[in-house]
This record gives C-alpha cells, structure tokens and sequence, in this order.
C-alpha cells in the first residue's frame, strides 16, 4: 500500500519499530539477570549444598538454552 491509502503508515511504522526495541531490551534484560542469577547459584553451590538450588540452577540455563 502507498502512503495514499495509509496515511498513517509512518507513524504505525514508528510505533511497531519502538515496541520491538523495547521488547528486545526486555529480553536481554532478562538474559542478563538470568545469567546472574545462575552465576551466583554456581559460585555458591558448595556453601549452600542443596539439591533445590542445583535443580533450579540448571533449570535456568534451561530456560536459556530453549530460547536462544
């Protein structure tokens, strides 16, 4: 469609380009807190040395895995 039958395809354009953007933020944001998540998990296994925590480190990586 030309910018004749959409009038508004530049400003729809703008909004969808700015809600990806955010949305890739959010996602690295995430990733990044998971990583941590799993790397103090991992620095602190032998202080703290429960099954649940282990279970839940590698259940995060999981999570990291699938979604890559």
């Amino acid at each position: 469609m030309t910018e004749q039958h959409c009038p508004n395809a530049k400003e729809d354009v703008a909004v969808l380009t700015h809600a990806l953007r955010r949305h890739q933020q959010r996602e690295r944001h995430l990733e990044a807190t998971i990583l941590e998540a799993v790397r103090v998990l991992e620095e602190t296994k032998r202080a703290f040395k429960s099954k649940r925590l282990g279970g839940l480190r590698q259940q995060l990586l999981n999570v990291l895995i699938e979604h890559q």
